[in-house]
């Protein structure tokens, strides 16, 4: 984690990690409940401190389309995530 404001977390092992979704798509990756997804329900960030509960993650790319990391938002509340935020996003 480069940048972080609101968690206290520095680290995240890739195996965990959100953000090692993100990075496999083109599209950004919004999870409205955490508890919900069946990719992350049992996570320990969701189910243990720091009890994430939304994410929207967007992969960062190149311009030759290489994907080098992701820009994304956590909460600790589930949300909605509307057409204005996402381009925002």
């Amino acid at each position: 984690i480069k940048s972080c404001a609101g968690l206290d977390v520095d680290t995240v092992p890739r195996d965990i990690s959100f953000c090692a979704h993100t990075i496999l798509q083109t599209d950004p990756l919004i999870v409205n409940d955490m508890q919900q997804d069946e990719r992350f329900h049992d996570n320990p960030l969701v189910i243990e401190a720091p009890f994430i509960r939304f994410y929207a993650g967007y992969p960062v790319q190149l311009p030759d389309g290489a994907t080098v990391g992701s820009f994304c938002l956590m909460d600790h509340q589930p949300r909605s995530f509307s057409a204005h935020e996402m381009q925002i996003l």
